[in-house]
């Protein structure tokens, strides 16, 4: 199968590697560099309009696309790629909006009668907020699919730096958005992401993600995009099941009856907190570290798998087997609150390291280096978490032995030790 990602990152480095596994060949846009050329992972057409990248790609014989990141949702990239009977795995532009809006997805969920964060306060003006009578509270950027978009607040003086974060956020990507700021209250709790492949005819679930966002070790520091996780999520509390399976089903189901048939990948983050389940937000894009940790615990060929659920064939069971992995982010030193340094160059360990990704990176006279603050992603799946915690470490120290200026938590998976 011929197959091109629309999307960058460890997550598409980590897809193509898996495609080609399966006999597959792979072209991506933008380039993904590798470590080493790989005669079966291409560069697809190298531009920003969609539609002449839909010509191209039914020109070069692609069976299947894949919109990985936010823009190619966003941007409604299937409509191109239906036009040239492509069949696309991804959800459409409208469809997207239940990570595109964080306000409407609450107005899905509020429909539903599902339980989230209360609402304390919706700021449409980015001047002279008012300050809740309580704390602490949660800070979320409307139309914003970065953790970027996200603040944390235990007093007035941190919500007013919080606030002027975002408002600097929205100033650097679309002002023509409208500036919306939802105030929440904090849930304080156990954090898992559910997630799901949607098709036409029903969805694959997904085994659940412990995901990391604060930089260091205890959950301190500032929140980033992704310091790494694990999958399964053992402790989690029992009825977890029927609650992932149920939400999801509903969520589908009202968007179908709305008119927008979802298809492509679907998280949900959620808390467990005292006895109960609070959805914080929804995302349709392909995360880092997420897929990194999902993909081998999925079975057979996954191109096959999106493409079948995309035309609504029906998906055996078994697909998905449950297998602890783990992943863990190497980042710049300053990571998320400085620039990325393009002064410095990307090693690969010298001892054979299997699945150690390259998030964003570029070449420049043979010499890889990055164009983000988070450089490498280490991978592990074993039989055992002990097996899994021992293997991504030992890739994550050699990587950072010959890259001395990336560093990453330390504390990664521990728990499922206990």
């Amino acid at each position: 199968m011929r197959v091109l990602l629309l999307g960058s990152g460890a997550r598409t480095h980590a897809l193509a590697d898996r495609i080609v596994e399966s006999g597959g060949e792979v072209w991506c846009i933008p380039k993904v560099e590798l470590w080493q050329s790989n005669s079966r992972i291409h560069a697809g057409l190298q531009c920003s309009d969609l539609g002449e990248v839909a010509k191209w790609a039914a020109e070069a014989g692609i069976h299947l696309a894949v919109g990985m990141d936010e823009y190619s949702a966003f941007a409604d990239a299937g409509a191109y790629f239906e036009a040239q009977r492509i069949v696309y795995f991804a959800p459409s532009q409208a469809a997207a909006v239940l990570e595109r809006s964080k306000l409407h997805s609450r107005r899905i969920l509020e429909a539903l009668g599902v339980e989230m964060p209360e609402l304390l306060d919706v700021i449409t003006e980015p001047t002279a907020p008012t300050v809740p009578r309580s704390f602490p509270v949660v800070l979320r950027l409307d139309r914003s699919a970065s953790a970027r978009g996200v603040r944390f607040a235990r007093d007035p003086l941190e919500f007013a730096d919080s606030f002027n974060a975002l408002v600097r956020v929205h100033r650097a990507g679309d002002e023509a958005e409208p500036f919306t700021v939802l105030v929440e209250e904090f849930v304080s709790g156990f954090e898992v992401t559910f997630a799901v492949f949607a098709g036409t005819n029903g969805f694959v679930e997904l085994p659940p993600v412990r995901d990391y966002k604060y930089l260091a070790e205890g959950d301190h520091g500032p929140l980033t995009s992704g310091m790494g996780g694990y999958s399964p999520v053992p402790s989690l509390a029992p009825g977890w099941e029927a609650f992932c399976r149920d939400l999801f089903a509903r969520v589908l189901e009202y968007m179908r009856c709305s008119g927008f048939e979802y298809t492509g990948y679907l998280n949900a983050n959620v808390i467990h907190a005292n006895g109960r389940w609070v959805v914080l937000e929804f995302n349709c894009h392909m995360g880092d570290p997420d897929l990194g940790l999902l993909l081998p615990q999925i079975d057979g060929n996954v191109a096959l798998l999106m493409h079948d659920l995309a035309v609504g064939s029906d998906i055996p069971a078994g697909v998905v087997r449950p297998t602890p992995s783990i992943a863990v982010s190497l980042v710049q030193a300053g990571y998320p609150t400085s620039a990325a340094r393009p002064d410095e160059v990307i090693r690969q360990p010298d001892s054979h390291v299997d699945d150690l990704y390259l998030y964003t990176a570029r070449r420049v006279r043979e010499r890889l280096v990055p164009t983000g603050g988070r450089v490498l992603l280490a991978c592990a799946t074993s039989p055992s978490f002990r097996q899994a915690v021992r293997r991504v470490y030992r890739a994550a120290l050699a990587a950072h032995i010959v890259n001395p200026a990336l560093v990453y938590r330390r504390d990664l998976g521990l728990e499922t030790l206990e």
